[in-house]
């Protein structure tokens, strides 16, 4: 699982610049330029669903999102100490697991390479 924590104030539709948090995976340089769908949530069950985020190594952010839903009907404007986790889409899925699927086994059930 990507998971890692806000270090800005995004607003509701801002750019996440993000850093990575122990023990879980985080993006890098090889999946700069790459888009992802996002949950941002808090420790108090509040979340937003972004879709179509562009991830950019350089300044560690994930920006261009679409809102799509939340929590709570609309979007709620995040501060910092959020987190925020990279789902994949079923075409990622299905390109993992045409491409490498021995990597992606690896990858979901010991925590990476």
């Amino acid at each position: 699982m990507v998971k890692m924590s806000v270090t800005n104030t995004p607003g509701t539709t801002g750019t996440f610049v993000l850093t990575p948090i122990a023990l879980f995976n985080s993006l890098g340089s090889s999946e700069n330029g790459l888009i992802f769908n996002i949950r941002v949530f808090d420790s108090s069950g509040n979340w937003n669903i972004y879709l179509n985020n562009t991830w950019t190594n350089s300044s560690s952010t994930l920006s261009g999102g679409t809102f799509s839903s939340s929590s709570s009907g609309s979007p709620i404007s995040w501060s910092s100490g959020v987190t925020v986790t990279v789902e994949l889409t079923t075409s990622q899925i299905n390109s993992f697991l045409t491409q490498a699927p021995v990597d992606y086994f690896a990858y979901t059930f010991f925590g990476g390479l």
